[in-house]
This record gives structure tokens, C-alpha cells and sequence, in this order.
């Protein structure tokens, strides 16, 4: 079927509509399928069988009417090319309107977009939905959410390589959203990530056994005022990411966040940075925040990774700023600093943490490979054998070597080791609580694996200091330490020494081989 001009949906019922009982051929419209205020109006509708290629000269829209401007076929679609925009239309914002949608009960081909994606007021309205898989999505403009569920998004059974020109836009109703149920095969975004104001507005998921590949956005990821806004949530494994500018934590848990099941290389071109909060807000968790249930192959960041802030008078920053592996991270490199925040009512730390290979091999058990930092590090908990909760779990885990380029600030880096605070016993509140200090007389192994905990080296180029609050203390804690260098300071670890103090200013900082 060829159209000149427009389809055009009038305000009755199935007005404008192109059906067929059974299948549809294909279907090229010169202008504009544009859906009015009747039910179903201006449609391309196949009851049983398929639809065939179909050409769009100018936009598909929905209107006022529910199912109005969209493609349903109930089996197969095999491709859509619009030379504009998919367009949701202004249907009843509570009920699932669909206008302005591409549907197929079975597989679509490639889809293809020219300009932009864009969510109405009703429920997957601009949405691309299949209930098998979609081969391919390419749009040259933005996939943009609106105020409803599932509008402005893109969601199959399996779900292609998905290409957006420019930006991916949360709305504030669960819009701006992307899944294959099993599997995502690729995501690329040539502009940002931007997280919305309601659960998963802005966000990437995939809950099978498929996984993620590929991922590459082109500036920043930034998490919204929704939970899972501004994120990647992944089961299974993500080949990759690049990210070119900053992943940055939004106002909500888990946004501004990359979660799967082992990751591959992580780049970062800027920042990671963890959300803040303050006033009487309640506990903030997982913001500019990266886990891998297993293993992270390595992480690369341009910039620094910084913790976000806690102004609030009852709450806690937690997971923030951080990342965090089961397994082993393969290695980490930050080109600026790790910076955890300290304000009034509480402090923020940067935690770098993996528990150990998921099978050690040649009696090694490397849980964080090399650590490379061209700025300094403040505020951090660098540690080995623990869990993505922070049990220590492993006490046989090396790290590898370990180099700062500028000063070590109230900081510690441990493997194998807990510390069972004043009381030397496990539990325990206040000056008695485990795992808040490290390096002092109450660091013992994990427990008692057989191999023993290292790490390889550490080189820090500038100042080694702790704080000048009391009752705090900060650590270089592993079964052995192979070299310690900081600036004209060479530790004397050869035989093994118990305890070496570093930091004659605030006395709170020592070397401990357990």
C-alpha cells in the first residue's frame, strides 16, 4: 500500500485506519501517520499475521485517542524507517493508552528513526514494544520519557544493538526507559544518560540470562530523583562501558549507577561522584556507585572518584562513591584523587572493596590487582577479602601494587585482615565496633585459609597522615607487605615487622603485618 500524503486519525472510532484480517504487506506513507481523538485512529493494524516493511515520509504521532498513531501487528513486523519522530499523543494520562507506538506480538527487524523518540501522557505512548525480539534500534535525535509509565521507551524479549544520536532523557513517570527481558545486545548513546524523577526513569535493564553488551555514552551518566534513574541494571555480565564524561549519583537509591554481574573493562573519561544529602532525609544507598555481583575485569577513571555529602541530621551516605566487587576487580587506575567528604553530621568514605577470585589460581588469590592513583587519596577504604556489605569474608587475597602520586589522608588499605575494635572481639558499638579502624593492636586475619594475605608493594609519593580527631586510626594491614616507599621513607619490612608507625603529627598510622 502506497499513500501520497497523510494518514490522518479523525475523531471516531478506527478512523484512518489501514487493516487487514490477516497480514499486511508493506506500507509506504509519504507524509505523516497521525492518530486523532478516535480510538484507534489513524493505525496500521494486522489482527493475525504480520506486517511488512513500512516507510514513514515525515512522523508518526499519537493524538488524543487511545491506540491512536501506532503500528500493531500480532505477529511479525519487519521494519520501520521514519524519516521524523515517534511522537506520543496527549491520551488519559491513567489509563494504557499506546499512542504512538511500534507493537508486534512477534519479532520486528530494524527500526530506524531520523530524528527523536518522545513520550506522551499515557502509558507506552512513543514506545517500541515486541514480545519477541527487536534486531536493531538507530535513532539520529533523543529517546525522551515523559509523566507516564513506559513512555518513551524501548522494550523486547531481546533487544538488539540500540543507537541513539543524541540523548537518553528520564521522564518523571518510569519514561526514558530501555529493556530486553533476556538480552540487550549493544547501547550506544552519543550524548548523556539522564536520570528522571521516578523509578527507572532513564535507565538501561536487562534481567536474563542474555546480559549486556557493549555499552558507550558518549558524555555523562547522571543519576535523577527517581530510584534506578540514570543506570545500567544488569543480571548477567556487561561486555563493557565507556562512559566519556562523569557517572554521578542522583537523590535517590540506586541512582547514578552501573550494576551487572561481571563486568567487563570500565572507562570513565571524568568523574565518579555519589549523591548527597541533607536536612531530615533518610539514608541515601548506591549512588555514583559501580558492583559487580562477580568480577570487574578493570576500571579506568579520567578524573576522581568522590563521595558524596552528608548534610542530613538522621540519615547516612552508604555504597556512595564507590565500587565494589564478589569476585576480584582485575585492576584500577584514577588518573585524579579519591576523595571521601567529611561534614557535620557524618563522614563520607570512598570504598574500594572485592572479596577474592571466584577460583584462585596458582595459590594466589588476587582480589584487587594494580592500583594506580596520580592525585591523593583521602578518605578511603581500600580493602580485600570483604563482600560487596562489607563481611569480612576471605583472608587469603592479595592486592597488587599500589601507587599514589600524591599524599595518603586518613586512609587505609587492607588485606585479609578485620579489625575487631577496643574489645579485640567480634560486634560490638561505639569504640568497640568492628572495621572502623585498621592498623592497630585489634587487626587480626580473616580467618584461616592457608594462604597468606599480601600486598605486593606501596608507593606514595607524597605525605602519609591520619586525622587530628581522637580515637581513630588508619593502617597498612596484610599477613606481608612486600615494599612501602613514602617520599624519602622506606619502611623496614625485611624480617617481617608487627607494627611500624608512619605518621609522627597525628600518631594514628602504622604498617601492621599480621
Amino acid at each position: 500500500m502506497t499513500v501520497a500524503h497523510n494518514v490522518l486519525g479523525g475523531t471516531s472510532g478506527f478512523s484512518g485506519r489501514l487493516s487487514a484480517n490477516t497480514g499486511v504487506g508493506s506500507v509506504s506513507i509519504a507524509g505523516s501517520l497521525l492518530g486523532g481523538s478516535g480510538v484507534s485512529s489513524a493505525q496500521i493494524f494486522a489482527a493475525a499475521g504480520g506486517i511488512g516493511a513500512v516507510k514513514i515520509g515525515h512522523n508518526i504521532a499519537g493524538g488524543a485517542g487511545d491506540e491512536s498513531g501506532k503500528i500493531d501487528s500480532a505477529g511479525k513486523l519487519a521494519s520501520v524507517t521514519i524519516r521524523g519522530s515517534l511522537v506520543g499523543g496527549s491520551g488519559d494520562q491513567d489509563t494504557t493508552t499506546r499512542d504512538g507506538q511500534i507493537f508486534a506480538g512477534g519479532d520486528i527487524g530494524s527500526v530506524k528513526i531520523r530524528h527523536d523518540v518522545a513520550g506522551g501522557s499515557g502509558k507506552y505512548s512513543a514506545s517500541i514494544a515486541s514480545e519477541g525480539a527487536v534486531f536493531g534500534v538507530t535513532l539520529g535525535g533523543s529517546l525522551v520519557g515523559r509523566s507516564r509509565f513506559f513512555s518513551g521507551a524501548i522494550v523486547a524479549r531481546d533487544l538488539g544493538a540500540v543507537k541513539i544520536g543524541r540523548d537518553l532523557l528520564g521522564g518523571t513517570g518510569g519514561g526514558g526507559y530501555m529493556e530486553g527481558f533476556d538480552s540487550v545486545a549493544g547501547v550506544t548513546i552519543g550524548g548523556s544518560l539522564v536520570g528522571g524523577a521516578s523509578n527507572f526513569d532513564g535507565a538501561v535493564v536487562s534481567l536474563g540470562a542474555g546480559g549486556l553488551g557493549a555499552v558507550k555514552v558518549g558524555h555523562d551518566v547522571l543519576g535523577g530523583s527517581g530510584a534506578d534513574s540514570g543506570a545500567f541494571k544488569v543480571a548477567m555480565k556487561i561486555a563493557s562501558v565507556s562512559i566519556g564524561g562523569s557517572l554521578v549519583g542522583g537523590s535517590k537509591l540506586r541512582s547514578g549507577a552501573i550494576f551487572g554481574g561481571d563486568l567487563g573493562p570500565v572507562k570513565i573519561g571524568r568523574d565518579l561522584v555519589g549523591g548527597s544529602i541533607a536536612g531530615a532525609t533518610a539514608t541515601l544507598d548506591q549512588t555514583g556507585y559501580i558492583e559487580a555481583s562477580g568480577r570487574v575485569a578493570s576500571i579506568s577513571i579520567g578524573g576522581s572518584i568522590i563521595a558524596g555529602i552528608d548534610g542530613s541530621t538522621g540519615g547516612a551516605l552508604t555504597k556512595n562513591g564507590s565500587i565494589r566487587a564478589g569476585d576480584d576487580i582485575g585492576a584500577l587506575r584514577v588518573k585524579g584523587s579519591l576523595i571521601g567528604n567529611v561534614a557535620p553530621n557524618g563522614t563520607s568514605l570512598v570504598v574500594i572493596s572485592a572479596r577474592g577470585q571466584a577460583v584462585p589460581v596458582g595459590g594466589k588469590d588476587v582480589s584487587i590487582g594494580k592500583i594506580t592513583v596520580g592525585g591523593s587519596v583521602e578518605r578511603v577504604n581500600i580493602l580485600a577479602g570483604y563482600t560487596t556489605d562489607l563481611v569480612a569474608s576471605n583472608d587469603g587475597v592479595q592486592i597488587g601494587a599500589v601507587s599514589v602520586g600524591r599524599d595518603w589522608i586518613a586512609s587505609n588499605v587492607v588485606a585479609g585482615v578485620q579489625n575487631f575494635g577496643a574489645d579485640g572481639l567480634p560486634g560490638g558499638t561505639g569504640a568497640a565496633a568492628d572495621n572502623v579502624n585498621y592498623g592497630d593492636a585489634f587487626d587480626v586475619a580473616i580467618g584461616t585459609g592457608g594462604i597468606t594475605s599480601r600486598i605486593a608493594s606501596i608507593v606514595i609519593r607524597g605525605t602519609v597522615v591520619g586525622s587530628a580527631v581522637g580515637g581513630d586510626h588508619f593502617g597498612f594491614s596484610a599477613g606481608e607487605i612486600g615494599s612501602f616507599q613514602a617520599l624519602n621513607f622506606t619502611a623496614p619490612l625485611t624480617p617481617r615487622s608487627d607494627v611500624i608507625d608512619l605518621s609522627p603529627i597525628t600518631d594514628d598510622v602504622t604498617i601492621r603485618e599480621t
